[in-house]
């Protein structure tokens, strides 16, 4: 079904040659995201212990620190003012990675304990964990002991934030909006259920810094991620009729089952004569993050073609 889609095979294959042409060649390498150290830091393996062993859903210690990277790399796209700070908000922007990435798989495959993990990310207590980050004890907690982890892992990554955003209420304030428009996505509860694809990575820009350059990247690389993401989870979005950017969202229709599987239906049909469209609107919206990096400085330039390098190796 994956080659039928066009998300293997000989497709995947050109489209990842279109992709890499905008790159251009690698004559000076350059380094973002944490390092092994300091991901081990980020990451300690007591807590990185504790997470797969409630939620054994991501893999092993070494794949959570891989999901961390992939976070720290984008907050890296902008370098801040000082060594420590830089640290600090790779750090941070590494674990929301993290926790997003295990939210999404207790939604989509341990729904039984939805429910406890909604009720410990209420949006009241994350917007006071992110205005309360001094006290002392955790304000997210759970009384089921398999979620404990992942929901202190949100407890401390929105303490650190708004600790060291403390004198800046307006980002705080924007930081607790984007969590709850994001969670409200993730639920169905908000008319987009795309948001909570593409606001963690908006989030993460807003970690980094509130430039109207930094802004203007981060909402280009958040189109791109989730038309990549949706792209190569096509084949399995469509066997659960799950809201796809290529199949559709599910709230378009009273059926909306149907209708995503019916347009999922057209396009194994149509086969290759369906993949252009597709491989144009991710060339497209790759293209806009090149011209946003630009538009930035050329050290965000050079550190999103690195971003973009690893991604598509």
């Amino acid at each position: 079904m994956r080659r039928r889609l066009g998300a293997a095979g000989s497709t995947r294959a050109e489209l990842l040659g279109m992709l890499r042409r905008h790159l251009g060649d690698d004559d000076a390498p350059v380094e973002i995201g944490l390092d092994a150290h300091d991901l081990e830091r980020a990451l300690p393996v007591q807590e990185a212990e504790a997470l797969t062993a409630g939620l054994p859903l991501r893999g092993d210690a070494e794949r959570l620190r891989e999901i961390v990277w992939w976070g720290s790399a984008l907050a890296d796209l902008r370098q801040p003012a000082s060594p420590a700070e830089r640290n600090a908000v790779l750090g941070e922007a590494g674990r929301f990675n993290l926790a997003v990435a295990l939210f999404d798989s207790v939604l989509d495959d341990f729904p039984r304990a939805l429910d406890a993990l909604v009720e410990a990310l209420a949006p009241d207590a994350l917007r006071r964990r992110l205005v309360a980050p001094g006290d002392a004890d955790p304000v997210l907690q759970t009384d089921a002991a398999a979620l404990q982890p992942l929901v202190h892992l949100f407890d401390t990554v929105l303490a650190a934030a708004g600790t060291r955003l403390r004198e800046q209420p307006r980002r705080v304030e924007r930081l607790g909006e984007l969590l709850e428009t994001m969670l409200r996505s993730e639920l169905g509860l908000a008319p987009d259920p795309f948001l909570a694809k593409t606001l963690p990575v908006v989030f993460i820009g807003e970690l980094v810094d509130p430039s109207v350059e930094t802004a203007r990247l981060f909402h280009a690389l958040a189109e791109f991620l989730w038309l990549w993401d949706d792209w190569l989870d096509l084949s399995d979005d469509l066997r659960h009729l799950r809201p796809n950017a290529f199949l559709g969202r599910r709230s378009e229709w009273p059926f909306g089952a149907i209708f995503i599987g019916g347009r999922g239906a057209v396009r194994l049909v149509a086969g290759p004569r369906a993949h252009g469209a597709v491989a144009s609107r991710l060339d497209d919206t790759f293209r806009s993050t090149l011209v946003a990096a630009r538009l930035a400085d050329g050290s965000t330039y050079r550190r999103t073609l690195a971003f973009n390098r690893a991604l598509l190796s």
